[in-house]
């Protein structure tokens, strides 16, 4: 015998609110950063290619098949508005399994060290996170040099395979 939608909602909302908060409550709000990015290859022996343009998220054996080497990426963004003083504006980027070093408007930036707000909320595994908000411009000039140091195999992924994303977390 089924029960009732009302009956179900009003059990669920008394399991959910049993559980205590092991967070702040806080709001989240995600803008992908897919693309345009501009790429520039460097080989580690001097050689270095063109800068070319590419959509992210990408593979690095998508974009450089088996090499192994360093590639800056970089793409131009706008300060995000109407932000409020409890809130803070966050560059992620998941599962990148590669050595990473970012700037922003040629500021390097360090990751941190505890995610802010919850995890569990963040749309990826190992997230790499860079509290940008004191560095913010009107436009905005991200890099992310990626570097790879032995050759990788198509069948593990690496590099920005996973969305990079600029969030703003609101802390309450």
């Amino acid at each position: 015998m089924a029960l009732p939608v009302t009956s179900l909602r009003s059990r669920m909302t008394r399991r959910m609110s049993d559980v205590p908060l092991l967070w702040e409550p806080y709001d989240r709000h995600w803008i992908r950063l897919r693309g345009p990015w501009d790429i520039t290859w460097h080989d580690g022996e001097g050689g270095i290619e063109s800068p070319r343009r590419v959509k992210l998220p990408a593979s690095w054996s998508e974009l450089f098949e088996n090499r192994s080497g360093t590639a800056r990426f970089e793409r131009r963004f706008q300060r995000p508005t109407n932000l409020d003083a409890d809130e803070r504006v966050v560059i992620t980027i998941c599962e990148v399994k590669c050595t990473v070093m970012a700037m922003l408007n040629n500021e390097t930036l360090s990751p941190l060290r505890e995610p802010l707000g919850d995890p569990a909320n963040v749309p990826g595994k190992d997230p790499l996170s860079f509290d940008v908000t004191d560095l913010l411009r009107s436009t905005n000039l991200l890099s992310l040099e990626l570097s790879v140091s032995e050759p990788i195999s198509s069948e593990t992924p690496c590099g920005l395979w996973q969305p990079v994303f600029l969030e703003v977390i609101t802390l309450v």
